[in-house]
């Protein structure tokens, strides 16, 4: 079942694993399992979770409070969202005969997603957020954020990298709050090379060529994986950004 599970690799934020009807069941539960685990989420269901709705009087009130120990509850709504997330863009997904089963991280899509928004602004903020179901939720890339600690001693692995063409410049709050939100830290990009590498090494050497080239308008690459093992593992990467 691994070796299934590890069939492709994620392109964007739409293409998934293939796998057979039972093993789709199988594996397409594994990341909500995961946070269930951990108490980010209830018993998966199909059903919406509710999300506290603030108002922006609130939002700015509570943004002030945001270095602070998020509880249980806080956690779970995040939980909750990025199941949110999985199971929309698993319902929009087309099915065929030639690609009948669809496996998709939910994780590293969220992550991935927070993180574009984290450099983002009015309207591009404003969808990114929606998107994540996470625009009325105060704290939002702190509380996200604070989850990956968690992570550190089990069997899911996430990491994340930012790359940038020597000359682009960003704006170093962006570089602060990607390192202090996501663990995200800037590198050069100077070659196809020293990205497959890094995909190689997060991936425990399942994804050992990850692009066969870079685009020469491409000027910033922010990078996110996500790697489960236990009695069965998979891999998956999350590429974004022009």
């Amino acid at each position: 079942m691994a070796d299934r599970c590890m069939d492709g690799w994620m392109d964007g934020w739409m293409d998934g694993w293939m796998a057979g009807p039972l093993e789709m069941k199988l594996c397409v539960l594994l990341l909500l399992l995961c946070l269930s685990r951990l108490g980010l989420t209830e018993e998966p269901t199909t059903a919406a979770p509710e999300v506290s709705v603030v108002t922006e009087e609130e939002e700015e009130k509570n943004v002030t409070n945001c270095g602070r120990t998020f509880s249980h509850e806080e956690h779970r709504v995040i939980g909750g969202t990025i199941e949110q997330l999985g199971l929309k863009i698993l319902e929009k997904l087309p099915i065929s005969s030639q690609q009948p089963n669809v496996i998709l991280s939910p994780l590293s899509l969220a992550f991935a997603l927070a993180h574009l928004s984290l450099g983002s602004r009015n309207e591009t903020e404003k969808l990114l957020l929606q998107s994540l179901h996470a625009h009325n939720l105060p704290c939002f890339h702190h509380v996200l954020g604070s989850f990956l600690p968690h992570l550190t001693h089990t069997s899911l692995e996430v990491a994340a990298r930012m790359y940038l063409r020597p000359g682009f410049e960003v704006k170093l709050s962006f570089v602060e709050e990607s390192l202090a939100r996501y663990r995200s830290r800037p590198f050069p990009l100077v070659s196809v090379d020293e990205v497959n590498q890094w995909v190689e090494n997060v991936t425990n050497g399942h994804i050992p060529n990850f692009l066969e080239s870079i685009p020469h308008d491409v000027v910033l690459m922010l990078m996110n994986g996500v790697y489960f093992k236990e009695s069965w593992s998979w891999a998956t990467l999350v590429l974004m950004g022009r």
